[in-house]
């Protein structure tokens, strides 16, 4: 496998994608790096109406995974992943018979925490405990651009977790038992405002 590889794409609509990624291993440490950058201005397929069909926006990706064994039979790897991304938007609104121009920015992010440990007990048994964390956002707004007044704005957040411990037993190589138990926590908090 190769240590890192890194690329660099460019297309209509002044996208442009770079990314690269690492992957480093030691004697029992294992690392993995990905990075992405990806922009593009948007199109319109209909370019009589103020606004764009895709609006631009801008958004970043880093995602990483270590790999750790303590012996031969206990593993540890944990994931983690971050994701930004940034828009811009133009719309035009109906209110009450008239149109209304408005311009605004927007923003997306999402975080994933995944920690994962297994030991073997012995050939036939063994135990996985695991943990999954999430939280996703995303925050609008939009402002007349007549005076540069607020006309509406919209926030979204979203969070879980899933702790999980499962033990597994091998009978044989097609018959195996899997038990677990585990619990899923979650929050939902959303405001919309328009003037």
């Amino acid at each position: 496998m190769e240590p890192g590889l890194a690329s660099i794409r460019y297309g209509t609509n002044n996208t442009l994608d770079v990314n690269a990624d690492a992957n480093l291993n030691f004697k029992k440490l294992g690392v993995y790096l990905f990075a992405d950058r990806y922009q593009t201005d948007g199109y319109d397929l209909s370019p009589d109406n103020y606004g764009k069909t895709v609006s631009p926006f801008t958004n970043y990706t880093l995602n990483s995974k270590l790999t750790y064994k303590f012996s031969p039979q206990t593993d540890l790897s944990l994931g983690i992943r971050f994701f930004n991304e940034d828009q811009i938007f133009g719309f035009e609104v109906e209110s009450n018979g008239n149109y209304i121009r408005t311009s605004g920015q927007g923003n997306t992010k999402d975080w994933n925490f995944n920690p994962v440990l297994s030991h073997r007990f012995s050939d036939k048994f063994k135990m996985i405990a695991r943990y999954y964390s999430t939280k996703y956002q995303t925050e609008t707004y939009l402002n007349l651009q007549t005076d540069g007044s607020l006309y509406y704005q919209d926030d979204f957040k979203q969070s879980f977790s899933r702790p999980e411990l499962n033990a597994e037993y091998y009978f044989n190589d097609k018959n195996i038992l899997t038990v677990g138990t585990g619990i899923r926590p979650g929050k939902v908090q959303t405001s919309a405002m328009a003037i």
